[in-house]
């Protein structure tokens, strides 16, 4: 699950905020599995709206901005997620 925390296409927010990626135990979803608050290194960039995680080949992908929308060219980041091996 994405929480994107305040989007950087949020007209009311006073600045964006990073996203945070959470997995739970699909038999009780009471029990977080995982979340990327959880280590700084493991922090996203700032959230977009309507971005949802896409899982393929063990890892997930996430979408998220790296700069906010004042600067001149805002860039996005890709961010993957798996094993460390």
């Amino acid at each position: 699950m994405l929480d994107h925390g305040q989007p950087i296409q949020d007209p009311f927010a006073a600045s964006p905020s990073t996203a945070v990626l959470r997995a739970y135990d699909a038999t009780n979803i009471a029990h977080l599995l995982y979340s990327s608050a959880q280590n700084t290194a493991d922090a996203p960039g700032f959230g977009i709206k309507f971005t949802e995680p896409i899982v393929a080949n063990g890892k997930v992908f996430i979408t998220t901005a790296h700069d906010s929308l004042t600067a001149a060219s805002p860039q996005g980041e890709l961010d993957v997620y798996g094993l460390k091996h």
